[in-house]
């Protein structure tokens, strides 16, 4: 019975698909036709029709936690042939190579993050990368990887070590046809909005993604089906403290998505993910057996209007049923969306958000939670050379199985002077805060940096 109930809302939720993707197709084909006997009678009239192209339609993807791109810190129109202050690179073959590194200076009021006699400091950060593009006529390659060292400023305080690399490409099968591949690995600290963080921990503990994802997309006039699949590891550096609950899962999904573009510039998709979750050691001492499965449905938006106004939005259902009964189904509204408003060649304006049902390990008899995020961010260019960015964002957190509360907030304030294409002059301010219902937990932190970027 049990496995029954659990079956019904993701065979509903694949059969809306699979109608939606039916009924598009249907329609495509019979637009097709139509178009295929004016064309014909036309010939026998003894005139040629003009063979218009089909509309291109995008590749609609859901993306992860998140997810996503950072938005764009130049401004619609600064191209890179153009700009005098944009990097050239360096060519290796049928590839553009751009190498960097950054020299970062900062103070902190609070670098541990600590609730509790918190301590300031300094601190020194080096952040050596490299991206790099193919530039081939067909198919596409592209790769980034960075590393952050920061040094340990207090006696609270340590070293931190961030990694964060990613390979993705693109292969154009046949016109209409294309395959997507991504493959990602980031460490960094663990931050403390994640739901994942065990209570009562201070100490900074590196968290480990390692990530693979692939799709496949096919385009018919107006209509769009891909199907997509992924599988994320998530290692977690817990101390003795935490050993008894160990947090260490895979990850593994799969989906697809049908959209259909009504006028040119907006589209509509229907677009279904099923996932299951399976933890290294899912059983401890602490509780009962960890794990779930779930899906997610949404239905939404794609729109592409003009060059100022891009984005899509879905609204939907998700569900997150433990493999214990004893746990609750973590279920809810599911939301994911991005726009992008660029009002003018100087400013570009990017507003996200999200809704998501996480793994949680506050507490054994805690089945999951639900995490509501918004971002806002404002890029102006002051002048050619002189670019502001503000960044405000938010996340809540509630648990289902226990009645605790978080809430994050961030903001931020960054300029950077670009002298040359080689050179720029960085500086940021930021201030977050972190608030819990648990008494004890909470902490403020403000941030001010500066430094310089070289790059080629």
């Amino acid at each position: 019975m049990t496995i029954l109930h659990y079956l019904r809302p993701m065979l509903a939720a694949v059969s809306l698909l699979v109608l939606a993707a039916a009924g598009t197709l249907a329609t495509a084909i019979a637009q097709e036709e139509i178009a295929r006997e004016e064309d014909d009678e036309l010939g026998l009239r003894g005139r040629v029709a003009p063979q218009e192209e089909a509309p291109a339609l995008w590749n609609l993807e859901v993306a992860d936690a998140a997810a996503e791109e950072p938005a764009s810190s130049e401004p619609r129109g600064r191209d890179r042939d153009e700009d005098p202050y944009a990097p050239i690179g360096v060519r290796i073959g049928t590839f553009i190579v751009l190498p960097s590194l950054e020299l970062w200076t900062g103070y902190s009021d609070n670098v541990a993050q600590r609730s509790v006699a918190p301590r300031g400091g300094g601190y020194g950060r080096l952040v050596p990368g490299v991206e790099f593009r193919s530039d081939w006529n067909r198919h596409e390659l592209r790769g980034r990887a960075a590393a952050s060292y920061r040094t340990r400023s207090t006696a609270q305080d340590e070293a931190q070590i961030t990694i964060d690399s990613e390979l993705a490409g693109r292969v154009d099968i046949r016109t209409g046809l294309h395959a997507d591949l991504r493959a990602s690995y980031r460490r960094d600290p663990e931050s403390r909005d994640d739901p994942n963080v065990p209570p009562g921990v201070d100490d900074d503990m590196d968290v480990e993604r390692i990530r693979g994802e692939a799709s496949i997309t096919r385009e018919i006039g107006r209509v769009g089906l891909t199907l997509r699949g992924a599988v994320q590891k998530n290692n977690y550096d817990d101390d003795a403290a935490i050993a008894r609950m160990p947090r260490d899962y895979r990850s593994e999904e799969v989906g697809g998505r049908a959209s259909y573009e009504l006028v040119e510039g907006a589209a509509l998709f229907v677009d279904s993910t099923l996932n299951r979750r399976r933890y290294d050691q899912p059983f401890s001492p602490a509780g009962p057996r960890r794990g779930s499965r779930g899906y997610k449905v949404l239905t939404g938006v794609e729109v592409r209007l003009t060059p100022v106004i891009s984005g899509e939005a879905g609204i939907g259902y998700q569900r997150q049923t433990p493999d214990d009964p004893v746990l609750a189904v973590v279920d809810g509204p599911a939301f994911q969306g991005s726009l992008t408003w660029e009002p003018s060649a100087l400013t570009t304006v990017t507003l996200s958000g999200a809704l998501t049902a996480e793994e949680a390990s506050i507490d054994p008899f805690v089945s999951g939670a639900r995490v509501g995020r918004a971002n806002l961010s404002v890029t102006h260019a002051l002048r050619r050379n002189l670019i502001a960015t503000l960044n405000l964002g938010y996340t809540r957190t509630s648990y289902v199985g226990a009645p605790q509360r978080e809430t994050f907030r961030r903001a931020g304030l960054g300029l950077e002077y670009l002298m040359s294409r080689e050179v720029a002059l960085v500086a940021e301010a930021s201030h977050q805060r972190f608030a819990s219902s648990v008494p004890g937990s909470d902490y403020n932190e403000t941030r001010v940096e500066v430094g310089v970027r070289v790059r080629r």
